[in-house]
């Protein structure tokens, strides 16, 4: 590929995926493996989300997920919450394309993620010309470099905040939001610990908002999605963003194991 636009600037693959229409699978990755990471996108999975809200995995072990990502062929994303300013350049650096933000309250909360991790005009991200993620400074042209990085960046948002639904015209219209997930464990307890119920309907209801701004949804998956129904033709419409289906490596271990780990210890009839 040597040190063409396309090899200097990689197409973001997830938010390319999702403009079509089509829907996207990743990984949450909160354990630090590489070699996870690469069979993921070895059975065609299109982007990796590294967990650095909940996870201690650490800046070198991110980077290097994100390097493996990229070299599988995925869109490399991290999950980011509380005082994430003194992560986001080494992670650039290494190739990431795109940070899930939790706990967004207001527009702002998203225009400090914007100004850190895009160039001018849209923020000011530090200009560093030689990393990983530029080719390592090889033969590029940095001014065309960092414009095509700002059209390929991705942010997607985390609704978990009461204060956030005061708030969430503003920021679902914000220009560089292309998704949104929900945590209704975390909007509950802001809430003040209604019945689960009453938080089920609510991201039900914001849901629609979300689909009207025509965003991508983000979504834990637990298990294979069924095929889809057959209907008839719809008239023709815009055809809206396809969403993202997250699923849990750690989980899927975790499942898998625990069945084995019963069915040797069961009982013998």
């Amino acid at each position: 590929m040597g040190n063409s636009a396309l090899g200097i600037c990689r197409p973001n693959r997830l938010a390319r995926k999702l403009k079509r229409g089509e829907d996207g699978l990743g990984v949450a990755m909160r354990l630090a493996s590489e070699t996870v990471v690469e069979v993921a996108g070895t059975v065609g999975c299109d982007a990796v989300v590294v967990d650095l809200e909940h996870e201690g995995l650490g800046i070198a072990a991110t980077a290097a997920m994100i390097r493996t990502a990229s070299l599988a062929g995925m869109t490399p994303l991290v999950r980011i919450g509380r005082h994430y300013e003194a992560l986001v350049d080494p992670l650039l650096s290494a190739g990431a394309q795109g940070f899930c933000l939790a706990r967004v309250k207001r527009r702002d909360d998203v225009d400090r993620l914007v100004d850190a991790i895009m160039y001018h005009p849209a923020g000011h991200r530090t200009f560093y010309g030689i990393s990983r993620a530029a080719a390592f400074g090889h033969g590029i042209d940095e001014d065309n470099w960092a414009q095509r990085s700002n059209g390929e960046m991705f942010i997607e948002i985390v609704i978990e905040e009461a204060e956030a639904l005061d708030h969430l015209d503003e920021i679902l219209t914000h220009p560089h939001v292309s998704a949104v997930q929900f945590g209704p464990k975390d909007l509950r307890q802001s809430l003040g610990m209604p019945p689960m119920e009453t938080v089920t309907a609510l991201v039900a209801e914001v849901t629609q908002e979300v689909r009207a701004r025509g965003l991508s949804l983000s979504r834990s998956l637990a298990a294979p999605l069924a095929p889809p129904a057959t209907r008839a033709a719809d008239p023709p419409a815009p055809k809206p963003p396809g969403d993202l289906f997250v699923a849990n490596p750690t989980g899927i271990l975790v499942d898998a194991l625990s069945r084995m780990a019963s069915s040797i210890r069961r009982e013998p009839t």
